[in-house]
């Protein structure tokens, strides 16, 4: 059997589990309806004004301004984000 230390928190809904409270509560964004406004806020709350990308890591908000905008005009790139 599994060491029921390592595995604590476990998802009501899959039933997924997770090492601590902040891992069960990344996950539940995941079980949020991206076509509910309120819900998809709170699913991606870092938002990108200029393009209107949102993401659920600001680390990949990050990554997607430094790779996609320079300041607040658009980097040439031969697609649009």
């Amino acid at each position: 059997d599994e060491d029921p230390r390592r595995r604590r928190c476990k998802c009501e809904i899959c039933g997924d589990s997770f090492t601590n409270h902040s891992g069960i509560k990344f996950h539940m964004q995941s079980h949020l309806d991206d076509n509910d406004p309120e819900q998809a806020r709170k699913k991606r709350p870092f938002k990108r004004e200029h393009c209107g990308l949102a993401y659920r890591v600001v680390l990949s908000l990050r990554n997607h301004i430094k790779s996609r905008h320079s300041g607040k005009e658009m980097v040439e790139k031969p697609f649009h984000c």
